[in-house]
Order: structure tokens, then C-alpha cells, then sequence
């Protein structure tokens, strides 16, 4: 809690042709009884030449803010792609007293 959460991705076309990419992580938070809510936050928008490889990272701030609540213990963080996910990592949340 306070350390912006980081992550990374590396994207590589087989495609032959150049690709419009509209790219999103979905932060599976924990609740209070234990499961989880997706929230989904706006990465970027970009087009992916074909053959070529891109690289980029994000840092996710999670610090308190009035509209939500947090909870320690395993969260996720997904990857989606023109709206289809591709793959899903845990982390686990830590509240520092």
C-alpha cells in the first residue's frame, strides 16, 4: 500500500499487416468478503507495425483515495487487447500499519 504497482509487457506481431491496438488492465480488486471486482483503466492506444516487437511498462498508483476501499491479501491484474484478455497475474496487496 503506497508503491504504485509496476508492470511490463512486450507485444510481437506475426502478422503480415500493421495492427490498430487499443490496449487496457483490468485491476481485479479484492473486497471485503473476499472476492474480487474488476476495474478497468485505459493503457493506450497504438499501431503495431508488422513483425515488429513493442516493449512497455505502467505504473498502477495504490494509495488510499475516497472512492474506493482497500484490502490486503492476492489481487490480480489482467491484460486486455482489443477488449480480449490476454493472461491474468496475481499480486499480493500488503497494508503497512
Amino acid at each position: 500500500m503506497g508503491q504504485p504497482l509496476q508492470f511490463e509487457m512486450t507485444l510481437s506481431s506475426s502478422s503480415n499487416k500493421d495492427q490498430n491496438l487499443m490496449i487496457d488492465y483490468v485491476i481485479h480488486h479484492r473486497k471485503a468478503n473476499g472476492k474480487t471486482t474488476p476495474k478497468v483503466f485505459k493503457w493506450k492506444n497504438t499501431n503495431l507495425k508488422a513483425g515488429k516487437t513493442l516493449n512497455t511498462n505502467r505504473n498502477h498508483p495504490i494509495k488510499p483515495i475516497t472512492t474506493r476501499v482497500y484490502y490486503p491479501g492476492l489481487h490480480h491484474v489482467e491484460i486486455m487487447i482489443n477488449g480480449q484478455s490476454f493472461g491474468m497475474l496475481d499480486f499480493d496487496l500488503v497494508m503497512k500499519d
